[in-house]
């Protein structure tokens, strides 16, 4: 097994780790909180009764978990549920302010290069400080948030250093524990929230009652000061969880950017600014493991922090850096970073790359620049086309009209039937202004079709997806093309319409050998035309499988349907270790017979990876 592989498991054991670890953290929080309570109810009776104990214990447990069903069903609309509650603002398709026009620039840019959902993107209009998060369940529903003070302090290329580390979140599967952790943080923090409303609740000098009102505060004051144990407990989790994969994301980000000094600049300005990092939304406190940096300031993050020392996230990014911010200024920053990101040297045309392992492929490939490239080179009139459904839903339809008259006039038809005359003729009309651009650019448009078409209800999805699949089989045949958009469509938009818990399915490669014979057959003959050389192409990729023995065989011909049927059902039935070995056997596959990634390759590869998702997201 590869050392890329290992390395997932390695991530994947931690998680779990990390996860059984933060369960007994919460059992023990819910347990000492309940402790104390009995024991100062057992000092004012004088009676230490176990009976009151079970009383209290059961109370305490019930509340806790009350308060994070409550936050549960609260944040069940996945990242923009959590962006909102922090103040975010959603920032529109065509913002009218250049910092909001820069930061969705940089973030497209990004899930484009990522192969993952445009997410919603918010800004915190009252965060004058640097900060930024992602939120979500899964790909499908993440949304990304910055402070207003996150894009006017950084430059192009800061910012992008910053959106990276929120994109490796996104790609490592942090954001599913980061929301679930949410929801037991505000579980644990329930009695503080209580006590602060008592403590200042006071006589209203309106009720009979007015030594029960009186009471409030002090009970206020003893439930916060109760709640402590509770506070500590959930800095304790949030430190636990949070730390070493704040190291892994500025890895990832750098790997993903091929630029250091991006990020470590943009925590450089953290340093030196009054505003630090630090969120003053009240919800800040239970979502501070979210943040990209320290969110929140007081003894219990001095103690328990959130994120390693922000010196040490810069020294392994910058080692000339000595610690000392006092030596820095914004000018002196300014002159260190590159305003506008450099296309790439070579006159080749753009590609861009799934996200799967590409060390053996790419070489050193830029592929955020390769992005934002591609994204540079879209027709203007094209790309506003992606602001609103109905101008998604031409679009995508358009992608797929077919150049022969008989088959493009039974597809006309078709949409005509579902969406009116007017419409159908658009979509011929845009297809002709479709011609000029390449398969990437093509697709592009359609991952950048994402965030409008989330605008439609579940029933007007599932008509689109429904004329979507009779499109692309109108001449009884699916292409590259076809397959990579119906996947792009389907992967990215199903699990926002019908969220549905997916089953992990714990299967070995061993088991499912007709159909990873059918993808890697599929990938070496897209890899080349010679039958040897995709012969040896096969035999590398399935010699990265051979572990065990596994006979594999090659298949003359597969067609795309088969190769979707094959993928369908190894995403519901392989563990998520299978699909990753199985990912990187691409990649031999896709390495074996020359430098070059070809555009039909990578486009393909990044349609498998869409389908398997190997984060388990």
């Amino acid at each position: 097994m590869g050392s890329e592989a290992t390395n997932f498991i390695y991530r994947q054991n931690t998680a779990r780790r990390n996860t059984r670890r933060m369960l007994v953290l919460f059992g023990l929080g819910v347990f000492s909180t309940a402790a104390l309570l009995y024991l100062l109810a057992a000092l004012g009776t004088g009676s230490f009764d176990p009976t009151l104990f079970l009383l209290i214990f059961l109370l305490v447990t019930g509340a806790v978990f009350i308060a994070a069903l409550f936050k549960v069903f609260q944040l069940s609309h996945g990242g923009k549920a959590v962006a909102v509650a922090l103040g975010g603002r959603l920032v529109p398709p065509h913002p009218s302010d250049p910092d909001e026009r820069k930061l969705r620039n940089v973030v497209e840019e990004m899930a484009i290069a990522s192969g993952v959902p445009v997410p919603e993107i918010y800004v915190l209009d009252h965060e004058l400080s640097i900060n930024a998060f992602a939120a979500g369940y899964s790909p499908a529903d993440a949304a990304i948030g910055v402070t207003r003070g996150t894009i006017q302090n950084l430059n192009r290329e800061e910012l992008q250093g910053v959106i990276a580390h929120e994109f490796s979140h996104i790609l490592n599967g942090d954001m599913k524990l980061n929301i679930r952790l949410i929801s037991l943080i505000f579980g644990l923090l329930f009695l503080t929230v209580i006590g602060r409303i008592f403590l200042y609740a006071g006589p209203s000098g309106r009720s009979r009652n007015g030594k029960a009102e009186s009471a409030l505060p002090l009970i206020g004051l003893l439930l916060i000061l109760v709640g402590w144990i509770s506070v500590f407990f959930g800095r304790l989790i949030q430190s636990a969880v949070s730390r070493q994969r704040e190291h892994l994301a500025d890895a990832s980000a750098v790997q993903f950017t091929r630029n250091p000094q991006g990020l470590a600049n943009a925590l450089k300005k953290i340093g030196i600014i009054s505003t630090r990092s630090y969120i003053k939304s009240p919800h800040a406190e239970e979502a501070a493991h979210l943040f990209f940096a320290t969110g929140i300031k007081g003894f219990w993050s001095n103690i328990f922090a959130t994120h390693p020392p922000l010196a040490k996230r810069i020294q392994l990014l910058d080692p000339s850096f000595d610690g000392d911010f006092s030596k820095l200024s914004l000018k002196s920053l300014a002159s260190q970073t590159r305003e506008e990101p450099q296309p790439p040297a070579k006159k080749t045309p753009p590609r861009i790359f799934p996200r799967v392992p590409l060390a053996a492929l790419s070489g050193g490939y830029e592929t955020a620049q390769e992005a934002h490239q591609v994204l540079e080179t879209l027709p203007p009139a094209l790309r506003n086309r992606c602001s609103d459904p109905l101008g998604a839903i031409v679009l995508i339809y358009s992608t797929l009209l077919d150049e022969h008259p008989a088959i493009q006039e039974a597809q006309f038809e078709q949409i005509k039937k579902t969406y009116g005359e007017q419409i159908a003729r658009e979509c011929i009309r845009t297809t002709r202004e479709l011609r000029q651009l390449s398969r990437s650019q093509k697709l592009a448009l359609v991952s950048l079709c994402t965030p409008p078409l989330r605008q439609m209800s579940p029933e007007q999805f599932a008509s689109f997806n429904r004329l979507l699949r009779e499109l692309v089989y109108a001449n009884q045949e699916v292409d590259l093309f076809e397959f990579c958009v119906l996947k792009n469509i389907e992967h990215n938009l199903k699990g926002h319409f019908f969220p549905q818990r997916q089953r992990q399915g714990h299967t070995g490669i061993e088991s499912l050998k007709e159909e990873v014979s059918t993808v890697l057959s599929i990938l070496a003959q897209t890899e080349t035309d010679d039958p040897q050389e995709v012969i040896a192409a096969f035999n590398k990729g399935a010699g990265h499988l051979n572990s065990g023995g596994l006979a594999l065989q090659l298949l003359e011909n597969p067609n795309y349907e088969v190769l979707d049927n094959a993928l369908e059902k190894i995403a519901t039935d392989a563990s998520t270790a299978a699909k990753k070995l199985l990912l990187e056997a691409c990649n031999v596959v896709v390495a074996s017979t020359n430098e070059q990634v070809t555009e039909e390759e990578a486009d393909l590869v990044r349609a498998i990876s869409l389908v398997l998702n190997p984060q388990g997201l």
